[in-house]
């Protein structure tokens, strides 16, 4: 059950983690990220497919009060959606570590991504809701090793930034 379907769980913000398909997590590899996100996160609804590789996985961190939705996708609109978020950062003045992360994005054609969502629960009311500030600690800690696992790129769609 993804946690769109969970009252309990309200989704904040999505981050992609993008990278060329031919560097997706194998079966050995998968089991290994799966097994180091679990540490910290309870690790559910796992689905791999028919060569063991990562299609979706949920994380929950109750010590931070958030979940993520994790999903692989790849193809045409992957790759649109790279070259667009390209178009746009390009006109724009970039230091060098990301003109060189502009230039992996070239590459890349699949991704991960990252739904991230708040436990309701501890909210006090829905008026305070909004302007409550939800901590990126457990977001940013799996961004970085989906990204160590496929020598992936952190993007933030919203803002139209990298991530890490």
């Amino acid at each position: 059950m993804s946690l769109f379907e969970d009252s309990r769980y309200q989704w904040r913000e999505t981050y992609f983690v993008v990278f060329p398909r031919s560097r997706r997590p194998d079966h050995r590899s998968t089991t290994e990220l799966l097994q180091r996100l679990a540490g910290d996160y309870e690790v559910t609804n796992q689905r791999l497919d028919a060569q063991g590789r990562i299609e979706s996985f949920t994380l929950i961190s109750t010590a931070n009060a958030a979940a993520m939705d994790v999903c692989y996708l790849a193809g045409p609109d992957v790759t649109e959606q790279i070259e667009q978020f390209i178009r746009e950062i390009s006109g724009q003045p970039l230091a060098a570590p990301d003109q060189q992360r502009v230039d992996e994005l070239r590459n890349c054609d699949a991704r991960f991504e990252i739904f991230h969502f708040q436990r309701c629960e501890l909210t006090v009311s829905a008026e305070d809701d909004n302007e409550e500030w939800l901590d990126p600690t457990a977001l940013f800690d799996v961004m970085r090793i989906l990204s160590d696992a496929c020598g992936g790129i952190g993007m933030d769609p919203q803002s139209g930034t990298f991530v890490g």
